[in-house]
């Protein structure tokens, strides 16, 4: 969550209770839904229950068991007013297989670059991209993917924008998978939505981390 990664990990232990749970009261940060950083793009798509101009980017909200979080849109056919400030459902899935699995590649690939209002949108397209049209690809490979055709289209937008939704979709051959839990709010009025905290390392990693940072300590007080 680009509020800051660091927000991301102190939000760690917090999106782990809220999984157990069965709603949380989201409202927005403020200002607006996007918050100060204002990271968002307008674009027209055309899609399933949605045509036309939208702000596609990076929401900055809130939850009474949350906390402050970032989240994208999964539902094109919703409206984030119509929903905040109210109860969400927290899911751990909403959707197929093959779009999970893309969902996960897309955040391991390319959540690190979302850096700015043209990347948080380019983002934000491509995971309208794959949960709209990853049930249609024919093979696995992603190559299927194209913004000016199946069930989802990007009409038009900046240039850059559309070139970075590409270039995210492009980064899912192949991409590692497993860095992120994902924690999904349904709305029953507005706008369901998908946030993301990081896996936790191993205790048997923490320890391996520790042991190395010990050998360095000792290598220099052996050089002293």
């Amino acid at each position: 969550m680009k509020i800051s990664m660091t927000g991301v990990a102190v939000a760690a232990a917090v999106f782990a209770g809220a999984a157990s749970a069965d709603t949380v009261y989201v409202d927005t940060q403020g200002p607006g839904y996007f918050g100060s950083q204002d990271w968002k793009s307008t674009v027209n798509v055309s899609g399933p229950g949605a045509n036309g101009s939208f702000n596609a980017g990076q929401f900055q909200l809130t939850g009474d068991t949350l906390g402050n979080f970032a989240a994208f849109c999964v539902d094109l056919a919703g409206r984030l007013s119509d929903g905040l400030p109210g109860v969400y459902e927290v899911k751990n899935d909403m959707f197929s297989n093959p779009v999970l699995a893309n969902i996960d590649k897309l955040f391991s690939s390319a959540y690190a670059s979302v850096q700015d209002a043209a990347s948080a949108a380019g983002f934000q397209i491509a995971l309208w991209e794959i949960i709209e049209d990853s049930d249609n690809l024919s093979d696995n490979t992603n190559s299927g993917f194209d913004l000016n055709g199946g069930n989802f289209k990007l009409v038009s937008q900046s240039t850059e924008v559309r070139d970075l939704a590409n270039d995210f979709l492009d980064g899912l051959a192949g991409a590692s998978v497993g860095g992120y839990k994902y924690t999904y709010l349904d709305s029953e009025d507005g706008q369901d939505l998908v946030t993301i905290s990081p896996v936790p390392v191993p205790a048997a990693g923490l320890l391996l981390l520790s042991g190395l940072g010990g050998i360095a300590a000792l290598r220099r007080r052996k050089k002293a």
